[in-house]
């Protein structure tokens, strides 16, 4: 009797464990129940409980306030938006540490991160960076229809000097002369879209850097019957 009861309670624990399912519960308060598949940086993709055959959802980390596991563990998230909110060093600006790599308190960001962030909670200066991006395209373009035009040029000049033939040198001569009218033109375009470029870092720390910001910290509490978040102003 003892055995069958002993095998009884292990077969009900392995039946809680496989049936048991991650609980999603997202900055709305929304509660989804899912099998999560995966969890990333800035995604976590799932199904959901009721059809675990069907499509996979993807739900973006910022929306998301915390994760019960249906194992009983916790995760709490914290999104860009908060971790910008919360003042954890004594510096509070955005800085370039390196060609590839940018500090913001505890946060280290890629180029692409730092774009990102800059779209998403500082339009002014994600706008700059826009503009100065669009230059310094057009510089580029500049420079390679010069260069375009130079070989073109250089072409020409070649066969009307061998051929003797002055119609075609002339030709060459005036896209050699265009050429390096783009080459010329190219170098303020280029660096006028850097500098703007550049300078979208200063108007973020000027207008949109943490100490710019009301100081918002945040207590996470979890209880028996959920998760609770309280802001201190």
């Amino acid at each position: 009797m003892r055995r069958f009861f002993s095998l009884f309670v292990l077969v009900m624990l392995i039946s809680v464990n496989i049936f048991a399912f991650d609980i999603i519960i997202t900055r709305d308060s929304e509660r989804i129940e899912a099998k999560i598949e995966v969890v990333s940086a800035y995604e976590i993709h799932y199904k959901k409980a009721s059809n675990l055959e069907g499509p996979t959802f993807v739900i973006e980390t910022s929306k998301v306030a915390s994760v019960v596991y249906g194992n009983g563990e916790v995760q709490v998230f914290n999104s860009l938006e908060n971790v910008a909110k919360e003042v954890k060093t004594s510096q509070d600006i955005m800085y370039l540490e390196n060609d590839m790599l940018y500090r913001y308190g505890d946060l280290k960001l890629t180029h692409t991160e730092y774009v990102w962030y800059l779209m998403k909670y500082c339009p002014s200066a994600y706008e700059q960076y826009r503009a100065g991006d669009k230059k310094v395209s057009m510089g580029q373009a500049f420079l390679a229809a010069g260069i375009l035009s130079d070989l073109l040029g250089a072409s020409f000049v070649t066969i009307g000097v061998l051929g003797d033939d002055s119609a075609c040198t002339l030709v060459g001569s005036s896209f050699l002369i265009i050429g390096t009218g783009f080459e010329i033109a190219c170098i303020p375009v280029w660096i006028k879209g850097y500098r703007q470029r550049a300078g979208a870092l200063d108007t973020f720390n000027a207008t949109c850097a943490k100490n710019n910001q009301p100081k918002v910290s945040m207590d996470v509490k979890i209880k028996s019957n959920g998760v609770g978040l309280a802001f201190n102003f």
